[in-house]
């Protein structure tokens, strides 16, 4: 990530699509003592006999996106001293705020590689989503996040990333900041027409204090601000949900409440202060649980965001007898959405040895429709083995290798 001064502070990071590449640590010297040792040790000492443990290398790399907390400036020439302006409008010790909008921001940074414990491409930042695309307020600030990004679009981003990088189309704006395309104009709204709706998914959480646009779930789960009337604020514990695309300004909806999470809907009144009575714990108790970080698992065979593709496999007899020929045909049917992916058919013998038959890589399987091809024809003599056989079809998407769906289906030749 961004070297930017020692305040900033990286409130949640996303891979993009459930991504860690394969890494190699380095423990230098070779020996370390255990983390937490039972004689704690000081640390002019520990210092002396032991250097930081480190990724060393991780290729490919990755690429991340992330949010920063209202006090982060960023390193000058990234996009988040482009919207934090640069500056603190707090004092001392605090409370620190950036008189900007970074807080409510995805950023993103190019495809980060380490290669004997340095970091290569790194240094800078840009912005991939402006709040107004999740719904929030310039104020707000997004406290956890998770993405999914369409795999047909994916590269399109990458590409954009990297080609902005390269031009460096951008203009000094004081403070060390920069405006133009990936500094105070958002990838999703310089992309335009190119990206269609539905392209990315942001799941997000926000802090506390955090209002949201007018009819958003932020805002309404947020409550009225302002008395007379008054609700409880419970916003900070909950899960939100955006569709982005290259619109300037979008909705959110709530996906789930802090009580489905097992969290505290606190009792606070949004924009009344807390209560002043010792111990001062007592004021901060009536707030709701504040969701910190958020991930998820990958979607399970058959699912897909949006309905992905889907297969099915289909013979002309289940039961084959000697002299009779077998024919498998596989259906795959799009989704709502176009994507890339890869088949592979194979065939599992009676005693559990799998043969694969078919496989074909970057398949564009068009949104709506559907084919059928014949993946295998063998005419059984007598010679194989007798028993159960099972066909199957796999798709995986392209770019990320995750499972989309898996099909198993039995023949028999007793």
């Amino acid at each position: 990530m961004v070297p930017g001064p020692p305040r900033d502070d990286v409130d949640a990071f996303s891979f993009g699509q459930d991504y860690f590449p394969m890494i190699d640590v380095d423990l230098a010297p070779a020996f370390l003592p255990p983390p937490l040792a039972p004689a704690p040790t000081p640390w002019d000492l520990r210092a002396s006999i032991y250097a930081e443990p480190i990724v060393s290398d991780d290729a490919p790399g990755i690429s991340f996106r992330f949010s920063v907390d209202p006090w982060a400036l960023g390193a000058p020439g990234t996009a988040v001293s482009a919207e934090s302006l640069g500056a603190d409008a707090g004092a001392g010790m605090g409370p620190w705020t950036s008189p900007g909008e970074a807080a409510g921001d995805v950023f993103g940074t190019p495809v980060l590689t380490r290669v004997g414990g340095v970091t290569v491409a790194g240094g800078v930042n840009l912005l991939v989503d402006d709040q107004a695309t999740l719904g929030l307020m310039p104020t707000d600030d997004l406290d956890a996040l998770i993405l999914w990004v369409r795999p047909d679009v994916r590269l399109l981003i990458t590409n954009t990333i990297n080609q902005i990088l390269a031009m460096r189309p951008w203009m000094p704006a004081g403070n060390g900041a920069l405006i133009g395309p990936g500094m105070t104009i958002s990838i999703t709204q310089y992309l335009g027409a190119a990206l269609p709706p539905g392209s990315i998914c942001v799941g997000f959480s926000v802090t506390t204090d955090s209002v949201g646009l007018e009819y958003t779930a932020v805002d309404f789960e947020a409550g009225p601000v302002f008395p007379p009337i008054g609700a409880i604020s419970a916003a900070a514990g909950d899960i939100f949900y955006a569709s982005v695309d290259s619109a300037p300004v979008g909705t959110n909806f709530v996906s789930y409440e802090e009580v489905d999470l097992g969290l505290d809907p606190g009792a606070r009144v949004n924009g009344a202060l807390l209560p002043a009575a010792p111990p001062a714990i007592a004021g901060l108790a009536v707030l709701s649980d504040n969701l910190d970080a958020l991930d998820s698992t990958n979607f399970p065979p058959g699912m897909f965001p949006f309905g992905g593709p889907s297969a099915g496999l289909s013979f002309n007899d289940p039961f084959i007898s000697v002299g009779e020929m077998l024919d498998v045909n596989a259906t795959v049917t799009g989704g709502a959405a176009a994507a890339r992916v890869d088949a592979r058919f194979s065939i599992r013998l009676p005693r559990g040895a799998t043969i694969p038959v078919v496989t074909r890589s970057n398949v564009l399987v068009p949104a709506g429709q559907s084919r059928t091809v014949r993946v295998f024809r063998h005419t059984f003599h007598g010679n194989e083995p007798r028993g159960r056989y099972e066909a199957i079809l796999r798709l995986t998407d392209h770019a990320t290798q995750s499972v989309i769906t898996e099909v198993r289906r039995p023949f028999d030749f007793p």
